[in-house]
Parts: structure tokens; C-alpha cells; sequence
């Protein structure tokens, strides 16, 4: 592992994220000399984040190597492995960054694999310089693996034979969708997409690392059940891809867990697959659905408050997930557009894209992106939306004919 320190400080110590075992299965030295955690010293956890003191700073401006050994161990599952947090990672307080890996990957005979590299013939490296959330790695030997290639991009589909219609249909609708999206935006986040299938029912998917998407229920579709059902297996395709943008190629700077945590992540997000419907004439039906949870959480008098103090948010017990993150978060958004026009709020989304590309950004950036492209204050709009659970309401309090 290469560190350089681009800051104005010497550097220390460092830390690493790790979940294994410290004493066995990880080993830091620097320069032929071992590194041992100060966390025992610092009367800290043996647990992440690890922290080692450097035998020297490291000077700003200078670069250092460190040798960086470690096992891991995942257990077999119905014939799938399955690696996310598999190897130590630098440590920043949490804060999301970008990593460049490459990584050599020996896997047994027969199983078909997913990773979130791409593989370079030449070096023998699955390589991704793209990388926010977790190198993964899937395995499996109960399923085949498929491909297409899309403006650059090659992108694998994972199945069981009972799923592979499904797989086939989503891979498909990939390989347009990735198209389409670099197109518009001008640019795809990594040279490498892999599906794969997830739990029984069709709950929708998740990312399940940088370049690798989970779609759930593929062994229930059914080719016959007719356009509007069908256009739902596109719809969770391009949503799951739009999220390769907002939360891997763009940062989350609103929260440190995980992005699907924050709104505005999840909320440009849909709006990537919502221009993919619209323009592809599939229809308005799931996005319709989002904003429906947000107005039944606004009936049940759920407090929406986005923005939210921890002090309100311990008490917002209802499904935040729904009704606020996908739900309100969309919505917002929605109304943004009205409020800019379709034209205009397009040329603020993809310009977000290309200037917040590797960084960090959240609704205050973007609020700021506005005001910029607009010439206008427009805390009128988002302190009610984001800071409060104001909401417009009316009543029809009487009626009558003559």
C-alpha cells in the first residue's frame, strides 16, 4: 500500500478499519519494521477502527509504503461466498472516500464469480480506481454467469437456472440503461457492472459493494406476466445503476454510516431512473409509489423533519427508510423541478454530477448549486422541506350546488 500526505501537517498515525482478529490476522510494518495498535495504550477496543503510530511522521508532501498482510475467513452458505468488508481499509473518521484497488483473485474451479474490478488481461488484476463503498466479492457454485458490453462498460449477470429469464431481462436492461445514463451524463462511474440475485421475493435490490447490485425475487419473474410487471424489472434495474452515481462516483458529505442513509443520495438517485422511464415511455408508477409513502407518513402525522436534531430523530419510529429517505426525499426534488422547470433543473443535475464527481456533497452544497444557477435565495424552499415537517394542506370544508 502507497500513502501520500497531499496536506499541510505531518502524519502520525493511522488508522485502519478492520474486523477481524488484530493479533492474527493482520500485520502493518513500515520499512521492514512492524507496526503494533496503540489501541491497548490508548485504552481503546481491540476493535475498529486500528490505530499505529508511524516509527516516523510522515511529511507533507512525502509518500511511504506499507506492507499490509492479512487473512480473512467467509463462511460457505448454500454454495455462495460472499466478501464486503474482507481486508483493512484507512480509517478517516469515518468520513466516505475513494480508493483505488487491484486486486488478484484465484477462485475455484466452476464457480462463477462477481467483483468489483474489472479484469485486466495484462496484469492479472481485477482493477476498480473507483471504489467508495467496499471492493466486493461474490462466489457461487450453484449459478452461471452471463455478460454484455455497454459504452465501455462490461457488465455480468449472476443466476440459477430458475432465475435466469429474470437475469437475463435485468441484463439486458443494463447494458441500455448504462448506455443511456453515460449518454446523458456523460460519464459511467465504473469500467464494470455485476447483478446478482438476492433474497426470495422480489423486495427490490441494494448495493452490495462498488459495481456489484443485488436484485431480489429473480426466480419469481415470469416473461408472460404482461408490460406494466415487466417494466418493474427494468425500473429496479436502472434504480439500482443510479445509485452507482449518487453514493459511489459522488460522495454523501449528510451522514457518516452508510449513504443509503441520506436523503439527497437517495433522492437524485431516483430521479436517474425516473428520466430513464420518462424518456423511455415505461411509465411514472413507481415513482408515483414514493411519493405516496411520504403523504401516508404526512396522514399518519408522522414528524418528517429531514434535517433532523438526534434528539427528534430518536423519536421518529415510524419507517424513516420509506417514508422519509425514498419517500420525502424524492419529493422534495419533484417540487424542486416544478419550481425550476424541467430544463433547468436537468442542467443542474448533470452539472452536480460532473463537478461533485469524487467528492463529498449534500443538500446544503446543493441548495448552494442552486442559488448559484438561479441568482435567487431559496431557503424559502428548503428550510420548509428539509428543516421542519411543514406541509400545505387542504380541506374541502363545505359544498354545495344550485
Amino acid at each position: 500500500m502507497t500513502l501520500s500526505n497531499p496536506t499541510r501537517r505531518p502524519i502520525t498515525v493511522l488508522a485502519f478499519e478492520w474486523t477481524g482478529d488484530p493479533e492474527a490476522g493482520l500485520e502493518i510494518s513500515r520499512r521492514g519494521r512492524p507496526l503494533r495498535p496503540l489501541n491497548e495504550a490508548l485504552n481503546l477496543p481491540q476493535a475498529t477502527p486500528l490505530f499505529y503510530a508511524l516509527p516516523s511522521p510522515l511529511l507533507p508532501g512525502w509518500k511511504t509504503d506499507l506492507d499490509v498482510r492479512f487473512s480473512s475467513r467467509a463462511p460457505v452458505d448454500d454454495g455462495q461466498v460472499q466478501l464486503q468488508a474482507w481486508y483493512p481499509r484507512l480509517w478517516w473518521e469515518g468520513i466516505p472516500v475513494r480508493d483505488r484497488l487491484r486486486v488478484r483473485i484465484e477462485a475455484p474451479a466452476g464457480w462463477a464469480m462477481a467483483t468489483s474490478g474489472r479484469f485486466d488481461p495484462h496484469s492479472g488484476f481485477y482493477d476498480n480506481p473507483s471504489v467508495t463503498t467496499r471492493f466486493g466479492i461474490f462466489l457461487s457454485s450453484s449459478m452461471e454467469a452471463e455478460t454484455r458490453e455497454s459504452a465501455g462498460v462490461l457488465i455480468t449477470a449472476l443466476s440459477t437456472a430458475k432465475g435466469r429469464a429474470c437475469a437475463r431481462h435485468c441484463l439486458d436492461a443494463a447494458a441500455d440503461i448504462v448506455a443511456f445514463y453515460k449518454g446523458w451524463l456523460g460519464v459511467y462511474p465504473h469500467r464494470s457492472l455485476c447483478i446478482i440475485p438476492g433474497g426470495p421475493q422480489p423486495w427490490g435490490g441494494y448495493p452490495f459493494a462498488s459495481g456489484i447490485v443485488v436484485i431480489h425475487g429473480q426466480e419469481t419473474f415470469d416473461p408472460n406476466a404482461g408490460p406494466r410487471r415487466l417494466n418493474w424489472w427494468t425500473w429496479i434495474t436502472a434504480h439500482e445503476i443510479g445509485h452507482q452515481y449518487w453514493g459511489e462516483y459522488v460522495m454523501s458529505a449528510d451522514v457518516r454510516s452508510h449513504y443509503t442513509d441520506a436523503w439527497f443520495m437517495i433522492g437524485m438517485g431516483i430521479c436517474a431512473d425516473k428520466e430513464y422511464m420518462l424518456r423511455h415511455g415505461l411509465g411514472w408508477d413507481q415513482h408515483q409509489a414514493f411519493l405516496d409513502r411520504y403523504l401516508r407518513g404526512v396522514r399518519e402525522r408522522n414528524d418528517t423533519t429531514m434535517d433532523a436534531p438526534p434528539s427528534l430523530a430518536r423519536t421518529q419510529t415510524f419507517d424513516t427508510n420509506n417514508v422519509i429517505i425514498h419517500g420525502k426525499g424524492f419529493a422534495v426534488l419533484s417540487a424542486l423541478e416544478t419550481v425550476l422547470g424541467s430544463s433547468r433543473f436537468d442542467a443542474l443535475y448533470r452539472r452536480t454530477v460532473n463537478a461533485w464527481g469524487g467528492r463529498r456533497v449534500g443538500w446544503r452544497d446543493f441548495r448552494a448549486e442552486v442559488e448559484e444557477a438561479t441568482g435567487r435565495d431559496f431557503g424559502w424552499f428548503f428550510d420548509p422541506w428539509v428543516r421542519s415537517d411543514a406541509f400545505l394542506e387542504c380541506r374541502v370544508a363545505s359544498q354545495s350546488s344550485e
